[in-house]
């Protein structure tokens, strides 16, 4: 994928951290969020360090996510990278409902810099059936090398079709990741993830 946030990523900023607040009356169209990081070394080194990981917090009801990618390790470069997943409804664990205020923070090795960072909130459309094609994604870790070209995970994203339609910044995109130059993951593909909640409504 690009090396930058797409222009029609809805919530993009400067940094590691971005907050916005969701749409309201939304409880039965969220089906998750998608998230996209660019970040890069201080220096390059030889060796391995643990990727980064993303934590959401809805600060309206006091729940806090911490969201870690499937691939263990990254190498440590100077070169720009885009860490890009998607986050269903279901890792949330209850029905965002609309309204909340959100923060998202991307915390990195203390070897890397955050450059830019990206959410996108993905709905399902009104004048769909859950009959109609869906678009995909993969969720990666993306590295510019000419030795290694696989694709660490997949997971299904259903894209607000009519935008994808109308924008062909997201075919370019889904025709990116596809052919995206990846750094191979662990065997182990089972997604961790904490849940802290102090659920208040």
């Amino acid at each position: 994928p690009s090396k930058e946030v797409p222009d029609w990523f809805s919530h993009q900023k400067m940094g590691s951290s971005i907050s916005f607040d969701m749409p309201l009356h939304t409880e039965h169209k969220f089906l998750g969020m998608t998230l996209w990081a660019v970040y890069a070394a201080e220096e390059d080194g030889d060796f391995m360090i643990s990727a980064p990981t993303a934590v959401i917090s809805d600060r309206t009801n006091g729940v806090e996510w911490t969201h870690r990618p499937t691939f263990r390790g990254i190498p440590v470069t100077r070169e720009e990278h885009s860490w890009v997943s998607h986050i269903p409804q279901s890792y949330f664990g209850f029905p965002i409902k609309g309204g909340e205020r959100m923060d998202v923070s991307i915390n990195a090795n203390e070897s890397l810099k955050v450059n830019k960072c990206g959410i996108h909130p993905v709905y399902k459309p009104e004048d769909i059936t859950e009959d109609d094609d869906q678009g995909q994604s993969s969720c990666v870790n993306t590295i510019n090398s000419s030795e290694e070209d696989t694709t660490i995970s997949q997971r299904t994203l259903q894209w607000n079709l009519q935008q994808q339609r109308s924008d062909q910044t997201i075919i370019s995109f889904l025709i990116g990741l596809a052919n995206c130059m990846c750094w191979p993951c662990s065997q182990d593909q089972d997604q961790e993830h904490e849940t802290s909640s102090q659920h208040q409504r």
